[in-house]
């Protein structure tokens, strides 16, 4: 698994689209792993959850990305791998769904 990108959620969302490295024979998207933090933090919880749904469906469906990390903690307050999303259970039950409606297998 290779990181392929640790940020902001504003610095993975660009105008163009999401910011992601072109697959390689070597890298393809299944060994990619993708940690986005500061999601939404200015959001309501709603619409935290349905903005992820569609990241979800986008990076794991549609782009193969094999492993995802999404937390709306903000790194400037708190260790955003020490502390719960206000989302998280939202972000586990997305994450199955999607998984488990995929129509591939690793």
């Amino acid at each position: 698994m290779v990181v392929i990108f640790e940020n902001h959620h504003h610095n993975f969302i660009l105008e163009e689209g999401v910011a992601l490295p072109q697959p390689s024979p070597l890298t393809p998207p299944q060994k990619w792993g993708v940690m986005i933090h500061d999601f939404g933090v200015s959001r309501t919880k709603e619409d935290k959850i349905t903005e992820m749904k569609g990241l979800i469906h986008d990076m794991v469906q549609m782009r193969g990305v094999g492993a995802l990390f999404i937390t709306d903690v903000e790194i400037a307050k708190a260790d955003v791998y020490d502390n719960w999303s206000s989302v998280w259970a939202e972000f586990i039950d997305i994450m199955a769904e999607t998984v488990h409606s995929a129509s591939f297998l690793y």
